[in-house]
């Protein structure tokens, strides 16, 4: 294939998804998760996790093996999105990925399924998934979305560490309005909620 007849053809699906959104069609949204490039599959896992309908979950827990790793991450937002307590395997499976952007991802989504599980084994399961991320990861940053899921599920416990891994993040990483929240919330140690996510604003503004 040309890479002029490429380009047009990546340009059209990317039209079709805007269209297949406005739509609702989750269906034809769905197929696209199988395209050969990588945009077009990044298009239609952001427009499932905006849309927001359940249907959607079983495929998109499929999208977890993709090659590229920036729609492996924006999988796991998805899913978290969605809120879908069936994922839970899959997101614990994401905290053992080769790149810290998805470990990342599926540390901060598995504390938005939680609002969907009232299981207390479930729930310990999820907070010792997490444990062992704040203790064993390399990454600050993926060590800190644990902490904070943890924080959001009530593990009281990881409070005292949250102010540690924030001192050593880089100033410009410490002034974002996600990171002075949390360590407001650890300084008082008040009950955290999970962050406002794009998507979740956006549905809400439409809706």
């Amino acid at each position: 294939m040309s890479s002029r007849r490429n380009l047009r053809e990546r340009g059209e699906e990317a039209v079709r998804i805007d269209r297949l959104e406005l739509d609702r069609n989750i269906s034809e949204l769905i197929q696209l998760l199988d395209s050969e490039f990588p945009d077009v599959r990044f298009g239609a896992i952001q427009a499932l996790g905006r849309l927001g309908d359940s249907r959607a979950v079983p495929a998109l827990m499929q999208c977890i093996d993709d090659p590229d790793r920036v729609n492996r991450s924006l999988t796991y937002d998805a899913l978290g999105v969605l809120r879908a307590p069936e994922a839970e395997g899959v997101l614990v499976d994401g905290l053992h990925d080769v790149d810290e952007w998805v470990r990342e991802s599926a540390a901060s989504a598995l504390s938005r399924v939680g609002d969907a599980v009232g299981d207390d084994e479930t729930l310990a399961q999820r907070r010792a998934a997490l444990r062992e991320v704040v203790e064993n990861d390399l990454e600050l940053e993926v060590r800190l979305a644990a902490a904070e899921s943890l924080a959001i599920l009530g593990d009281t416990g990881v409070w005292s560490q949250i102010p540690e891994m924030i001192r050593a993040l880089p100033w410009l990483r410490r002034r974002h309005p996600k990171v002075k929240r949390l360590k407001g919330a650890a300084k008082q140690r008040q009950p955290l909620e999970p962050y406002p996510h794009l998507w979740e604003r956006r549905r809400r503004s439409t809706a």
